[in-house]
Parts: C-alpha cells; sequence; structure tokens
C-alpha cells in the first residue's frame, strides 16, 4: 500500500470518541427487531435483500430504523392480546420441544455477524458515520460493541463444549484455529504495508488471538466448576482493580513502548476484560438452553438485561467512561447489556409470536449463522483485497453503496464454500444448533 495513503487511511480511523449511547442502542433494537417485522412481510420479498437494506439503514439511519422496532413492537402486543395462537399453529413452549435448537441464537448470531462483516470494510469508505468508528480511548460507538458483542457470542458458543468434560487439551484445541489465523494476519499485516490503528490493539496483535485466548482465562473457573457470573465478577474487579489502582491506566496510556509486551499491550492487557464478557455469554447459552418452560429462561434474562443495564449505568458515573482499549468494567458490562438486550427480544418475540419464532430459523439466517466464523474470515481477506486494490477513501457515495453490496453478496456466498475446508482443517464445525 502507497504510504501517502496508507497514513491517510490511519489518520481517518484516529482520535474517535465515539456517539451517544442510544445510537448503539438503537442499532441493536433495530437489527433484531426486524425479524419479527420480517415475519409480517410477504413471502416473495427475498431475506437477502430485506436484512442488509435493514442493516444499512441501521447504520446510517437509526433514527428512521427506529420505525421497525415500532412495527415489531406492535406486532408483539397483537399476538400477546390475540386469544391463542393461529389455527394449526403450536406454540414452542419448553426447549425440549426444539430438541438443541435455541432459535433465538440463530439470529443473534447471524445478523451480528452480518453487522460486523459489513462495518469492518464500510469504515474505510468517508460516507459511514464517525461517531461508529472504533473509539481512541475513551466512548463507545458501534464498532466498539462489535468487539465486545464477539467476545459475548464466543462464550454462548462455547457454553456446548461444557457438556462434553473439562479436559484443558480440548479447550486448548479450540483456542488453536483462531490463535493460528491471527499469527497470519500479523504476518500478511506487515508483509503488504497494511493500514493499521497501533492504540487498538498492540504492533502486531489482532482480535484473532483476543478469540483465541479468552477462553483460556475462562478455563480454571470452569475446570473448578465456579459459576460464570461469579467468575465475571472476579475478572472484571480484577481488572479494573489494576486500572485504577495499579496504574494499569497511565500504563496503557503511555507513548513509549519496548519488548515484545509493550509492543502488544493493549491486547494482553484488555483480555481479561474480554474474559469477563466472555463468561457472561457462557451463562446466556446456559439460560437459553435451561430444560423445561421457556418462561423461566426469558424471566432470567429479563432480570440480566436490568441488572446489566443498571450496572452499566453505575459504573459509568462511579468508575470510568467505557474504554474499549482499557476493556474496563462500565465497557464490559455495557456491551453485556446490549447483547443480553438483543437476545431477549429475540426470545421472547419467539415465544409470543409464532411468526417471529418460524423467522428465527429462516434459510438465510441459519446460513448466515452456520458459517458465522468462516464469513468473519471470508470478509477480513476481502476487505484487505478491496483496500488493495482501490482508494476507498476517494470513492464517491454511489461507488461505495455498489462496493459494500457485492463486497456483501460475495461474502455470503464465498462463505459456506470455505466452510468444509475449515472443518477439514481443524476439525467439526460450529453449526447454527451449537
Amino acid at each position: 500500500m502507497d504510504g501517502s495513503y496508507k497514513a491517510m487511511a490511519e489518520a481517518r480511523v484516529t482520535g474517535h470518541d465515539g456517539g451517544a449511547l442510544w445510537e448503539q442502542f438503537a442499532v441493536t433494537l433495530v437489527m433484531y427487531s426486524s425479524v419479527a417485522v420480517r415475519a409480517a412481510l410477504p413471502s416473495w420479498v427475498p431475506d437477502p435483500v430485506y436484512y442488509p437494506l435493514v442493516l444499512a439503514v441501521a447504520v446510517y439511519r437509526p433514527v428512521v430504523g427506529l420505525a421497525l422496532f415500532l412495527g415489531a413492537f406492535l406486532r408483539l402486543i397483537s399476538t400477546m392480546v390475540r386469544p391463542g395462537p393461529a389455527p394449526g399453529v403450536r406454540e414452542a413452549t419448553t426447549v425440549s420441544d426444539r430438541g438443541s435448537v435455541v432459535p433465538a441464537l440463530t439470529p443473534f448470531r447471524g445478523l451480528g455477524m452480518l453487522l460486523t462483516v459489513f462495518c469492518i470494510l464500510a469504515v474505510d469508505f468517508r460516507t459511514f458515520p464517525e461517531q461508529h468508528m472504533k473509539t481512541e480511548v475513551f466512548g463507545l460507538s458501534l464498532m466498539d460493541f462489535g468487539v465486545g458483542y464477539a467476545a459475548f457470542l464466543n462464550g454462548v458458543t462455547m457454553q456446548k463444549h461444557f457438556r462434553g468434560g473439562t479436559a484443558a487439551s480440548k479447550w486448548l484445541f479450540n483456542a488453536l484455529p483462531l490463535v493460528l489465523i491471527g499469527a497470519v494476519r500479523a504476518v500478511l499485516v506487515k508483509t503488504v504495508n497494511y493500514h493499521e490503528h497501533v492504540t487498538e490493539y498492540g504492533v502486531h496483535w489482532n482480535f484473532f488471538f483476543t478469540l483465541g485466548l479468552i477462553p483460556l482465562l475462562a478455563f480454571p473457573f470452569v475446570r473448578f466448576a465456579v459459576p460464570m457470573i461469579p467468575a465475571a465478577v472476579v475478572l472484571a474487579s480484577v481488572h479494573q482493580w489494576w486500572l485504577a489502582s495499579f496504574g494499569g491506566t497511565a500504563y496503557l496510556l503511555a507513548g513509549e513502548r519496548s519488548g515484545l509486551v509493550e509492543l502488544n499491550k493493549e491486547g494482553l492487557f484488555s483480555l481479561p476484560g474480554y474474559a469477563a464478557v466472555f463468561c457472561c455469554g457462557v451463562w446466556a447459552g446456559e439460560t437459553l438452553r435451561l430444560p423445561g418452560d421457556r418462561k423461566r429462561a426469558d424471566f432470567r434474562l429479563g432480570v440480566a438485561v436490568l441488572l446489566a443495564w443498571t450496572f452499566s449505568f453505575l459504573s459509568q458515573l462511579l468508575v470510568q467512561r467505557p474504554s474499549r482499549r482499557f476493556c474496563n468494567v462500565a465497557y464490559q458490562s455495557t456491551c453485556v447489556a446490549l447483547s443480553l438486550t438483543a437476545i431477549f427480544l429475540l426470545s421472547v418475540s419467539s415465544r409470543f409470536d409464532p411468526g417471529a419464532g418460524r423467522q428465527q430459523t429462516s434459510p438465510y439466517l441459519t446460513a448466515l449463522s452456520a458459517h458465522a466464523l468462516p464469513m468473519f474470515l471470508v470478509a477480513n481477506v476481502a476487505t484487505g483485497v478491496v483496500n488493495l486494490s482501490i482508494r476507498s477513501l476517494d470513492a464517491s457515495p454511489v461507488e461505495a453503496a455498489g462496493v459494500l453490496a457485492v463486497y456483501l453478496a460475495a461474502v455470503t456466498v464465498l462463505s459456506p464454500m470455505v466452510s468444509p475446508l475449515l472443518r477439514r482443517a481443524f476439525g467439526k464445525g460450529k453449526t447454527a444448533q451449537d
């Protein structure tokens, strides 16, 4: 990559302080309520067109997108006041009715990944709103939340491994693919002189390393049967204590870097914070898979949503502003609150609205969910190819929209093709039912 353009691209993503919390909340509501709205639309409206359009509205016009949430809310109210389910439709009220399938997890993973892969390229065009870009030190943005969402989702997915025992070798094996991918990415970024934001994770670190290693920090708690919420509290408390009382904040803000640890201090020292988010994701996965009446699971999720938002506001008010760079307790609790809100909305809507429940396991959303990791990998490669092929910062709004549309279509088509290759290389892949 040309040196001057690389400097311009790095300057584009530097120095931001995020946007208002309601904007992240609005995008979450719009994206995940769109499933219920889709159930009310004619069948000839194709999902591969509908969901990307909703995504674009949520990111670029969140206020307009809130109309979708209002539509979903009114639909949910109408189904709740009906005397009973529609003729011929049986409402799924128990987990055992559905075997191991948890419908809410399919759109949570699929739509979350669709939003993630869209943003990692969209941010390289000037049309992308600056308030959604990753923050430099304090604040919260849509892309900041995307990182926390990935850690939370990793926990929801990894929960299935708890049923198969707690052998350390199993955890190491699950971490290995992501660590290897992170190493390959680090080498490629340096080889092609690709633009990077050093204060995001460090000089060599990237988020693949983080995703691969945070389950290993949670492993001791699993090994000794410590419940996940207390484990998350311990990790978050110790991490915040280090930041506040042992010079952690000043150390991470210091400009000088010498030695491998300091070169990658942001990535290394944020691991305990992301591990706390991961543990909360494990708890959510356990709750959604509770045997028996789904009302119990929804009640627990609803209480958790209220507690998470309360803790988020209190930690911002009394402890420290949210910081993805530090992965402090305010950032952790806000990411957990947003993630739990999304899962709660999906779970409740599928219980009261049979149409929304069926839509949650539609072929399109199921495919997005089943191939989430391959989709993320393909998106990273495709983003690099696009940025090395064109000067995205110089693209017009029409050109940006065209490139993003082709990019999303290509990523969703190629991901199922890459998935079997990953299974053969690293073992059985994750499915939408995990």
